[in-house]
């Protein structure tokens, strides 16, 4: 059987932490995240080593639940493979980025957080402004698998109509990317999951929140 590559996403619950990130190399039933052919950029298929992207909520509501989710980030980034690509954003009203490079240690995860905590960020947040960052960083990554991860109370409480709509906007063209296979949003309130929600209908059931 000739190598194929299938990017797939999951969600597994293992000691109250999720996880989901997976990559199955079909090899006469070989497995190995690293082997397989890839296929040439630009023809629409999922291939390659994984990029992913967390975001980070830096506002003031947020900063109590950094060292809750501090775990959680550490055991995304020790599952990547280590030709994966890893960004890593801080989020409130504007996004700033933290790190760009391979699966982050948790040594430096945790040294990055700590500098963040000192810094008491914006009143607020925007998920819109992070969404159209990841956009962006996206197309130096084509046809590569996609997953993002955020963590955030809320997310939307400075966020217009004509925000809610944009955001909406970047989930759908996310949705029309082979390659993108999940969004996880863990922390947010439930007051907020609703927005969330319809915000990120067209991704479907690549849609977590936890």
């Amino acid at each position: 059987m000739s190598l194929s590559l299938v990017a797939k996403a999951g969600l597994a619950v293992a000691g109250g932490l999720a996880v989901g990130l997976s990559f199955l190399v079909v090899n006469g039933g070989d497995q190995n995240p690293t082997a397989g052919r890839a296929e040439p950029p630009g023809t629409g298929k999922p291939s390659g080593p994984p990029v992913v992207f967390i975001g980070i909520d830096s506002s003031g509501s947020a900063l109590p639940f950094h060292q809750d989710w501090l775990p959680r980030i550490g055991q995304l980034s020790d599952r990547l493979p280590l030709s994966a690509a890893q960004e890593v954003y801080r989020f409130d009203t504007a996004v700033h980025e933290l790190y760009v490079g391979p699966p982050i240690s948790r040594v430096s995860l945790k040294r990055m957080i700590n500098v963040v905590d000192k810094d008491r960020g914006q009143v607020g947040t925007s998920l819109k402004e992070f969404a159209k960052r990841v956009e962006s960083r996206l197309a130096k990554y084509p046809d590569r698998p996609a997953m993002v991860w955020i963590f955030t109370d809320c997310g939307v409480e400075r966020m217009t109509k004509a925000d809610h709509d944009a955001l909406r906007s970047v989930a759908t063209r996310w949705s029309a990317r082979p390659g993108f296979t999940l969004l996880t949003i863990v922390g947010v309130r439930p007051l907020h999951r609703e927005a969330l929600r319809t915000a990120f209908d067209p991704l479907g059931d690549r849609l977590m929140i936890e």
